[in-house]
């Protein structure tokens, strides 16, 4: 996985070899969320890391990752000051969990 941060990087590329999806999607949403932190990744190059995870996610059903990727995304959304996008990921993020049974205690928001 070319261009991401060292270990995050190996997992995704490990989950491939392996071909755990779920690992695969899990890894991505975390090289996601460390290049939004970031000061050398591009607006775009954060946008399509979580793209790519939220994408595997769907495909694989799995709502956690992909609430993640919506509440990672509009973080950084918010933080560059994209902010009706921002809030637009933040307010998805909410309903999947919501969806989910997670209580706003429990949400990593």
């Amino acid at each position: 996985f070319h261009g991401a941060p060292g270990a995050p990087a190996g997992a995704v590329e490990l989950a491939r070899g392996q071909d755990e999806r779920g690992n695969e999607a899990a890894a991505l949403l975390l090289v996601a969320d460390i290049s939004a932190e970031l000061d050398g990744s591009s607006r775009e190059t954060v946008k399509q890391r979580y793209a790519e995870a939220r994408e595997l996610a769907s495909e694989l059903s799995l709502r956690p990752v992909v609430a993640g990727c919506h509440l990672g995304l509009g973080r950084f959304l918010q933080r560059i000051g994209e902010k009706g996008p921002g809030e637009e990921q933040l307010a998805t993020a909410a309903r999947l969990f919501d969806e989910m049974g997670v209580g706003p205690q429990a949400r990593p928001m």
